[in-house]
């Protein structure tokens, strides 16, 4: 749902257009990750002691949501594309290597979210690894991935994805970043049959994503309040299009 950085491919304008067009944030898709993600960063430790940086924060869905909820955070993409609201602009850093904001800045950051990024770049390991050698005051990093290589479409490969993951594929790739993995697990559990099948059918995804608008935008919010209370009531073990990991930093 981001872009990347030179170690994998950046989104094209169209991509960002037929991802994340005005009013994404009212999808049922956004709405319900945006509480998991925020739950997720609430049982993080130290997540309310600095700042915290989303690297590859696409138009600023997120960095939107959580400085509404009160999070000191702040977004860094590769990609211009135009920020989601007005309000969210002054807090994006577009067109910036996140490896290369000012040093005083990057210092003060404390957790870094990878929010479905790892999957488009060719080196995930190696960049993990970079940022931890740019943030030197950050011990924990929280990602989302899609999930289950056997989901994957069309759409993964329009948008650029090189893998799905699932509880081994991530474990490797902590490893060979160095880290240690603090927590995992699988979220939109309930999407999972319904791809499962249109893989199975061979059928393709649609590539382009259309944001609600009008009685629809009820819908969504009713759908995305159930997808985030699922979260809370499904075992994590339970397979999901989606995973969500807590990443540490040893030695700090």
């Amino acid at each position: 749902m981001t872009s990347t950085d030179a170690r994998g491919g950046v989104f094209r304008a169209e991509q960002f257009h037929s991802n994340v067009p005005d009013g994404m944030g009212d999808h049922y898709w956004h709405q319900a990750r945006n509480r998991i993600i925020e739950r997720r960063l609430a049982r993080m430790p130290g997540s309310r002691d600095g700042l915290l940086l989303e690297i590859g924060c696409g138009r600023g869905i997120v960095v939107g949501f959580l400085r509404q909820r009160g999070w000191r955070i702040v977004g860094a993409e590769l990609g211009s594309p135009e920020p989601i609201s007005a309000e969210v602009a002054p807090h994006l850093h577009l067109g910036t290597d996140a490896l290369a904001l000012p040093t005083a800045l990057r210092s003060e950051v404390r957790a870094v979210l990878l929010l479905d990024v790892l999957e488009h770049l060719d080196d995930p390991a190696g960049f993990l690894t970079a940022i931890v050698g740019a943030f030197p005051a950050m011990a924990r990093l929280l990602i989302t991935v899609p999930a289950r290589q056997e989901l994957f479409s069309n759409y993964d490969e329009f948008y650029g994805h090189r893998l799905r993951f699932d509880e081994a594929a991530l474990a490797e790739l902590v490893a060979a970043a160095g880290l240690s993995l603090a927590g995992q697990g699988y979220f939109f559990h309930a999407l999972y049959a319904p791809a499962r099948l249109l893989s199975a059918l061979g059928r393709p995804r649609a590539t382009v994503v259309h944001a609600p608008a009008g009685a629809v935008r009820l819908a969504h919010r009713v759908l995305g309040a159930a997808l985030a209370a699922e979260e809370r009531l499904v075992p994590s073990a339970v397979r999901g299009t989606s995973m969500w990991a807590e990443l540490c930093v040893p030695g700090r």
